[in-house]
């Protein structure tokens, strides 16, 4: 199994928390947030900055909310894609 750095799990482990109850706010749903959370943490871990991160926290909960954005508008293009078709028949 792939070790990871202690700063990482620290970070993870320390703002976890505070990241799961800002992203529930945006998405409105605790799974969902959970899900973009540990995302933004996998994301974070396969890309660390290149630069020293001041406030690690706040940018585990950047890149979040990015994902929750990028969820909702991918969610709001299969919702119009969907009802393409229905449209096109009228």
């Amino acid at each position: 199994m792939e070790q990871r750095s202690p700063l990482s799990l620290a970070i993870f482990d320390q703002h976890r928390g505070l990241a799961l109850r800002v992203i529930e706010r945006r998405v409105g749903n605790r799974a969902e947030a959970e899900d973009i959370v540990q995302t933004a943490m996998v994301k974070l871990l396969e890309n660390p900055p290149e630069e020293t991160v001041s406030n690690p926290g706040a940018y585990l909960i950047k890149i979040g909310l990015n994902l929750a954005t990028d969820r909702a508008g991918s969610d709001l293009s299969r919702c119009f894609s969907a009802e393409q078709p229905r449209a096109a028949r009228r």
